[in-house]
Parts: structure tokens; sequence; C-alpha cells
């Protein structure tokens, strides 16, 4: 039972990245229509866990299937990118891969909540406002 629940965590994690990718696509695209900018291209998913796990197989199933429901119908290529649990992948994202709508990631769902909930921040992505760690607040009291 916690493994399903675990690889549902993980699909959730990919389907708010897409739709977080998605929502951002907005000044790419303002240029021209969707399908012209997508039509022939290729889309990046990078997957912040190595192959295999939970991560990596919804992340694969998404790239398989998500680019027939993007006008255009680009390709989408799923990409490990392991380390810092899902920071090597934040920093890439943010810091690296193009602005163009082109690149888009499925991270730890745990992110998030790290940023607010932990003092110490270990990586600081000031330019996007965004602040993540890859220390666990402890359970200890």
């Amino acid at each position: 039972m916690i493994d399903k629940l675990r690889i549902w965590g993980a699909g959730a994690g990919v389907f708010m990245a897409a739709t977080l990718a998605a929502a951002g696509l907005g000044p790419a695209l303002a240029q021209k229509s969707v399908e012209d900018f997508y039509k022939g291209k290729q889309i990046t998913l990078i997957v912040s866990y190595g192959p295999g796990g939970g991560y990596d197989i919804y992340g694969r199933l998404a790239a398989e299937f998500l680019g027939r429901h993007i006008p255009g119908n680009p390709t989408i290529v799923a990409v490990n990118m392991p380390g810092g649990s899902s920071l090597k992948a934040v920093e890439y994202l943010y810091q690296v891969a193009p602005k163009d709508g082109t690149h888009f990631g499925s991270v730890a769902q745990q992110l998030a909540m790290n940023a607010v909930v932990v003092d110490k921040n270990t990586i600081d992505l000031s330019p996007t406002g965004i602040r993540a760690t890859s220390v666990r607040p402890s359970t200890s009291r």
C-alpha cells in the first residue's frame, strides 16, 4: 500500500510540474501560435531521480503521451538528472535550461514545503524568487 502511495505521489509531482510548465509558457508563445511554436520541436522533461524509480516511470509515461496533447505535437524526451534530492535538476532548470518553453521538470514534492519550513537553506535561487534545500526538518522532539 505504501509503495502504491509513493508511486501515486510521484505521478502527482509530474502532473504538477507539467501544469506549471504549461502555465509559464506565455511569453515564449506570445509571438506566434502555439502550434507553430511546437511543430517539429523537441521538449525535454528533466526527471530529477535516477532510472527505474517512481519519478522515472511517471516521467517517461508523461513523455510518451503528453506531446499528443500539445498543439504541434512536439516530441518529448525524458532525461534523468539525479542528485541532491532534486536540487541538481532544479538548479539546472532555473539557471541553465533555455527559458523558451522547451524544458520542464519533475522534482521532489517536498521541495516547496522544505523551502518554507526549514530555516537552513543550502541553495539560493534568488533570481527566481525560489529558495530550495536538501535538509529535512527534524521529527524528533
